[in-house]
């Protein structure tokens, strides 16, 4: 096991034949030009990669026996894309495209939103992902990341389990920048419905396979459960999740939620619908 904390680094080379777990904590505190990172450990089953920079070059070997991968921002907020920025979080992601659970914050998420507008998605599948976790460092799910979370879904064909937070928690001043950042879908005045309504047949492999929904209710959650309620061929259960603290929608208000859900049309015969509440993030 390999453990780096608050580490001020340029660049890491890694190569362990033996090596399973990898753990790199607020070690990439800038986005350098020149920073690199280079992996090559096969034999890896966990990696946790938290609040680090977007590195210049990332090298990271397929780990064909990772089990599981977290991939946490550093940033809070929005990050100025650049094609270095887009191309690391790529390579990043690549060495976890073997990953059966993967859990992704927000802010990976504009820069997929990047390739999915450009490339259509990724250059690569998540063939083996089983969980997909996409969960927000206090920040709001806004447009900008939306068609990131698309190139998500068209990339993992196999997902039994989605988590995914639509909590309306946000740390930051002024004015919230709520736009797709992409010409047509603003100038359109596209709603985020709508968007999911164009994208279902990018990723109906996704749709078929999928069996569990876990959504932290907040803002556009409902829109969201109603596309998958539609598409979602395979879905069995959805779980409407809330978090004392990080949403506007009141805990007692899940139960008329759940019910405005049930009148939805629904393309899988039978889906079962749960609460479930916590005080904790």
């Amino acid at each position: 096991m390999y453990e780096f904390f608050y580490m001020d680094l340029n660049s890491l080379d890694i190569s362990e034949m033996r090596l399973k777990v990898l753990s790199v904590w607020w070690c990439f505190k800038e986005c350098i030009n020149g920073s690199w990172v280079k992996i090559l450990a096969p034999n890896l089953q966990f990696i946790i990669w938290g609040y680090n920079a977007i590195t210049e070059n990332c090298s990271m070997q397929s780990f064909p026996r990772l089990k599981r991968s977290f991939m946490w921002s550093r940033n809070r907020g929005p990050i100025t894309k650049t094609k270095i920025n887009t191309n690391g979080v790529v390579d990043l992601l690549s060495g976890s495209s073997q990953v059966e659970v993967l859990t992704i914050s927000y802010n990976y998420l504009q820069f997929l939103s990047e390739t999915y507008f450009e490339l259509g998605g990724l250059p690569f599948s998540f063939m083996k992902l089983e969980t997909l976790r996409i969960k927000n460092p206090s920040c709001r799910l806004n447009k900008r990341y939306i068609p990131g979370i698309a190139c998500l879904f068209k990339s993992s064909p196999k997902v039994h389990t989605l988590e995914i937070c639509f909590s309306d928690s946000f740390r930051g001043k002024g004015k919230v920048n709520d736009k797709w950042n992409n010409i047509l879908l603003d100038d359109s005045n596209c709603t985020e419905e709508q968007f999911w309504e164009t994208q279902a047949q990018n990723f109906s492999p996704f749709l078929s396979h999928l069996k569990v929904a876990n959504i932290e209710v907040g803002k556009n959650s409902i829109n969201f459960a109603k596309f998958l309620l539609k598409y979602g061929r395979g879905l069995q259960e959805v779980i409407l999740s809330f978090r004392e603290g990080r949403s506007t929608l009141l805990p007692n208000s899940l139960n008329d939620t759940i019910d405005l859900l049930k009148g939805f049309p629904r393309a899988s015969a039978y889906v079962k619908f749960s609460i479930s509440c916590s005080s904790m993030y």
